[in-house]
């Protein structure tokens, strides 16, 4: 398609039907003859798509960290009951309510520890080592859900190993302080070493609870709209079909506070459908690195609050469709700036060019019972 004005695209930008690459590497690894039979197939807006850089061998260690890869990503499939049951304990755990309540026992034990350092409060009495209690059974309860939810993903973040730690050091505590008869010269040596624990776990918490106000703050910004909440992940994202997929922006820098780390999606599409996805940006520019997708991204641009022609749209849906047709595993992931109006229009064009729904209400109740 030749770049044209964008007057008379309708609201798209000057159409420039192009692909990202990667970034390059010390040598072009093989492709096999399957793939490479399901790419022949593809038009030419997608020829990017056959070079050797998009589709990398992710056996390899060094793609491996190039698309954060995690090396047991074949063992975290879990069974169907399984997955509920962790699904329905990652809302309990990340619930606001319960959050709420965690971050009340952090304010107290932030206060039972200013008061540990002055005459007060006596921290053998039973009011302090009740309140002690307290706070050692949710944090307990805090730590041992979200390692229940997360599986092998807690223990990537140094912050959830320091949290968990705090669980046993703090029942030792307790119970060499509090229910044991100690030389009192021992005692005085302890007593420091454990209030400076006291103190450091405080500051763990509090820090640790950075990452659970972003996951928040993202929540919010989604909106009602479903989120991926499985295998570690949290993302503003869905699937349509088995095949189409909708997210908001892969954001980098201060963005990723609100929308998808693009990071973290990379690592999704890699885990999940390794050298088998395309991701489509209908934003107005390429503001994130393509590296971590291996340059398997294409630019489909279109202004914002606004719609692209019924040409360019048309020629769109049959470049995604004929991906789509060339293999049953490929998927498309759509993603405009908040998943909403330009996402949309893509979706609900594509679902009506492949004839899986029929005219404009049908397209938005899909949209909205799927999305």
């Amino acid at each position: 398609l030749r770049a044209a004005p964008a007057a008379s695209l309708g609201g798209t930008m000057p159409l420039k039907w192009r692909g990202s690459t990667g970034a390059p590497g010390e040598s072009a690894p093989s492709i096999p003859a399957s793939e490479l039979q399901h790419l022949s197939q593809l038009p030419d807006e997608l020829a990017f798509l056959r070079d050797p850089q998009c589709n990398p061998d992710l056996s390899d260690l060094r793609n491996q960290r190039t698309g954060r890869i995690r090396s047991n990503a074949a063992d975290r499939t879990s069974s169907h009951n399984t997955h509920h049951y962790r699904q329905a304990l990652g809302h309990i755990v990340s619930s606001w309510v319960f959050q709420t309540v965690v971050i009340l026992v952090i304010l107290m034990d932030l206060v039972l520890t200013c008061l540990s350092f002055t005459d007060v409060l006596d921290e053998d009495s039973g009011v302090s080592e009740a309140l002690s209690w307290v706070i050692l059974c949710v944090l307990a309860v805090d730590v041992i859900g979200r390692l229940m939810y997360q599986g092998y993903s807690f223990w990537k973040k140094c912050m959830n190993v320091f949290e968990f730690m705090l669980v046993p050091i703090t029942l030792v505590e307790m119970l060499l302080l509090r229910h044991l008869t100690l030389p009192l010269p021992l005692l005085r040596t302890l007593r420091p070493i454990f209030r400076g624990i006291r103190v450091a776990r405080v500051l763990i918490r509090s820090l640790g609870r950075g990452s659970e106000y972003l996951s928040h703050v993202r929540a919010l910004v989604s909106g009602d709209r479903i989120r991926y909440r499985q295998d570690g992940f949290d993302l503003d994202l869905c699937y349509i079909t088995g095949q189409i997929i909708a997210m908001s922006l892969p954001a980098v820098g201060h963005d990723a506070m609100f929308r998808n780390p693009h990071l973290e999606v990379a690592q999704f599409l890699n885990e999940k459908h390794g050298n088998k996805y395309l991701v489509v940006n209908t934003t107005t520019r390429q503001s994130y690195p393509t590296a971590s997708f291996f340059g398997r991204v294409f630019h489909f641009p279109i202004l914002t609050n606004s719609v692209p022609s019924l040409d360019a749209l048309l020629r769109l849906c049959t470049i995604l469709d004929m991906y789509m047709e060339a293999d049953p595993k490929h998927v498309v992931c759509v993603h405009s700036l908040n998943a909403q109006g330009r996402t949309c229009v893509v979706v609900g064009a594509l679902l009506t060019f492949r004839k899986q729904v029929r005219g404009a209400q049908e397209v938005t109740s899909f949209l909205d019972r799927a999305r």
